[in-house]
């Protein structure tokens, strides 16, 4: 089973592994084939989980371009379409008149008997 990076414990794991290696700077370190093994395996953890980060990132940058994009088409579009007189946006319509009743009675709608 493939563990999912988890991109919230990144920046952790990277300074986890600086203080491991800052107590070496002075003196240097000798690194087993074991070792060598470890490191690689956790430095290709970390680079998943970059590439995990990166491609989210990628994905909100090309998905707002995408909004805006859409969101400038559409205020063009308009403006296009009422400079040219062709929409109104709030059109006004003429409603029938109430037609008069010949038996209507004023303040009533049966005719008087």
């Amino acid at each position: 089973m493939v563990r999912q990076p988890n991109t919230f414990e990144l920046s952790d794991r990277l300074k986890h592994l600086e203080q491991i290696f800052a107590r070496f700077e002075e003196k240097g370190v000798n690194v087993s084939p074991r070792g060598v093994d470890a490191l690689m395996r956790t430095l290709k953890e970390f680079r998943e989980t970059a590439m995990a980060l990166e491609n989210e990132v990628s994905r909100h940058r090309w998905n707002d371009a995408a909004r805006r994009e859409r969101a400038q088409r559409q205020r063009q579009l308009l403006a296009d379409a009422v400079g040219t007189g062709d929409v109104m946006l709030f059109p006004v319509i003429s409603r029938p008149e109430p037609k008069e009743h010949v038996n209507a009675v004023p303040g009533g709608d049966r005719p008087r008997s």
